[in-house]
């Protein structure tokens, strides 16, 4: 764990204790939800505060969400305000009792279960757009900072232990010689930053991506978070993939936080230093995480490096300190600057020299500089004789010799990872346009190499 996150937990129990309203995380026992090893481990689990009190939120904000839910859809019951908000039925009834008594809302009606269902009065509406003016968000309920702090040290990928299985598992599909592995098994076990560099088409990409595989815990991310008066969108379908939820879990999560696996963002030539900054959307009034933010306990992979439309050395010179102290300073809509950890394991994937990206300072940042090297000639068969599996092709007798003669032998041409793959997928284009068997033949693995490999003569 980066002392930075140990200090900031420090600091958060610290606060908590000050102020003892606003809580933060809960204490207690690490409830069972996966395995008795994971209970023995006291892996994170955000357990479901069941008052005001509890969540670390002020009673405003909740009523804002509230107010602005039932504006939307008028009669709504307090369990459908919970489902919602993703708060506890008891934390609903607290707001809402305040609410009623202020003449702000009112029962339309109940229900056989004890339950009400809420509609707003004329002050009440009027409440609800002045919340609305300031922000249209009305989703699930944010935690607090703190909480989120918390989260990220105790779910940090560095708190991992791998072992060689886990990258076994990680890379089934990907053929790969031991002495390489052995190379990369350590680096990834380490999480301290990693450049894969070398000849394009190799799979430095698809190892990039399946880095976070290895890591097979899930971890919990929040849907939002409360900073600084504003709400910080962090769950992201495109980036989390929630996780289905543990069959016989003794005691319920906190809502607010989806169960997901390893954060895994890539980001390649589109990558600007916009997107490394808090968004502000003025209208809905919310903002979203950056890309780092959004990769905190997980991979953040930076594809085709160089090829940005940032200058290279701006990016690095934006980073440099974050990936020293683990801690990023983010501005706020209104300028206040916010330390934010900075903790996602760092892969950095070029075609180009490291040397010419980057200068001394900053390589020596990256403990980790593993050349992705051409495969030797056993695992390029291997990889033609998996590929032809995989696409349902059979393979002529001695047809692969062929190939390796007529065009690499022959003319000395490097063998790349993706050659087996892009040429047997020309090969069976050819079989379904034309009619014709699902099979692997000379003509047509010489047809699909001269269409693929630029001739010069």
């Amino acid at each position: 764990m980066s002392s930075y996150l140990e200090e900031a937990m420090k600091q958060a129990a610290e606060a908590r204790r000050r102020e003892p309203k606003s809580t933060g995380p809960l204490t207690g026992p690490v409830p069972r939800w996966v395995n008795e090893e994971e209970r023995r481990a006291k892996r994170f689990f955000p357990r479901q505060p069941d008052s005001l009190e509890k969540t670390g939120l002020p009673r405003s904000l909740v009523e804002a969400l509230s107010l602005k839910v039932l504006f939307r859809q008028p009669g709504y019951t307090g369990k459908q305000l919970s489902r919602q908000l993703c708060l506890h039925i008891n934390v609903i009834r607290e707001v809402m009792d305040d609410l009623k008594q202020r003449k702000v809302v009112v029962y339309r009606g109940g229900t056989a279960t004890g339950d009400f269902s809420y509609e707003l009065s004329e002050s009440g509406q009027q409440l609800a757009m002045d919340y609305s003016r300031r922000s249209m968000y009305a989703g699930p309920a944010p935690v607090t900072l703190e909480y989120y702090l918390e989260s990220v040290a105790e779910q940090s990928v560095r708190r991992e232990t791998l072992k060689p299985k886990d990258l076994e598992r990680a890379f089934a599909d990907l053929s790969f010689d031991t002495q390489f592995l052995r190379r990369l098994g350590p680096a990834i076990a380490s999480a301290r930053g990693l450049f894969l560099h070398g000849e394009p088409g190799n799979g430095k990409t698809s190892l990039a991506r399946r880095i976070a595989l290895a890591f097979g815990h899930g971890v919990f991310i929040p849907h939002a978070i409360w900073v600084g008066g504003f709400i910080f969108k962090i769950f992201d379908p495109q980036v989390h993939k929630a996780m289905p939820e543990v069959k016989g879990e003794r005691r319920r999560a906190d809502a607010r936080w989806v169960l997901s696996e390893r954060p895994a963002v890539i980001a390649g030539g589109e990558l600007t230093m916009e997107s490394l900054e808090i968004a502000w959307n003025e209208t809905a009034g919310v903002c979203t995480a950056p890309l780092q933010v959004k990769a905190n306990a997980g991979i953040l992979v930076l594809d085709d490096l160089g090829r940005q439309r940032m200058d290279t050395t701006e990016l690095f010179n934006r980073w440099i300190v974050p990936m020293e102290d683990r801690i990023d300073y983010l501005s706020l809509p209104d300028g206040r600057k916010v330390a934010f950890p900075f903790d996602p394991f760092l892969v950095f994937a070029t075609n180009l020299d490291p040397t010419d990206l980057v200068d001394e300072a900053f390589l020596r940042r990256i403990p980790y500089k593993i050349s992705v090297h051409d495969p030797s000639e056993s695992i390029f068969r291997r990889l033609l004789a998996e590929q032809a599996e995989t696409l349902e092709l059979k393979p002529d007798p001695g047809v692969f010799d062929h190939l390796m003669e007529v065009w690499y032998h022959a003319n000395g041409r490097p063998l790349r990872a993706c050659h087996p793959r892009d040429l047997l997928l020309q090969v069976r284009d050819q079989c379904l346009f034309f009619q014709e068997p699902m099979v692997v033949n000379r003509q047509n693995l010489d047809d699909a190499a001269r269409n693929y490999f630029i001739q010069t003569s």
